[in-house]
């Protein structure tokens, strides 16, 4: 798996990247009082979540993605692959999120309340598979 190398586990990290992930649904709940206006920041904010649980999987594993390996997101995101709990359907969603954060942090783009009440549900329901994999590591 290309960017991905075996490093020694690391618990103390994966459950600080399961924190910081819970940080960040915290603020999506704020942010989720006018979603009009944070719709975009709102996608954002659950990829990063959905990233660091990832993260915290791989740390777990033994694994990392190097930092300066060009597509590092995409090879995290790949990783998950392995796990049989988490389906195409569900790393179509993630890469489409990745997509949509792209656009957002380096184009300006912004994506609408539409796209997130769509995929939310489905969204949510990953976030909350990836901390029952990390829970049960």
């Amino acid at each position: 798996m290309g960017g991905v190398i075996s490093c020694t586990p690391d618990r103390e990290r994966a459950r600080s990247l399961l924190e910081m992930a819970d940080l960040r649904m915290e603020t999506i709940n704020l942010m989720k009082e006018n979603p009009d206006r944070f719709a975009s920041k709102i996608v954002e904010e659950y990829y990063e979540a959905v990233l660091e649980l990832i993260t915290a999987i791989m740390c777990m594993d033994g694994f990392k993605v190097k930092s300066d390996s060009p597509g590092s997101h995409i090879a995290s995101i790949e990783y998950m692959r392995r796990y049989p709990e988490i389906g195409e359907s569900e790393i179509h969603l993630i890469n489409d999120l990745r997509k949509k954060r792209i656009g957002i942090k380096y184009y300006g783009r912004h994506v609408s309340r539409d796209y997130l009440e769509a995929k939310e549900k489905m969204i949510t329901d990953v976030i909350e598979k990836l901390k029952k994999m990390c829970k049960k590591n």
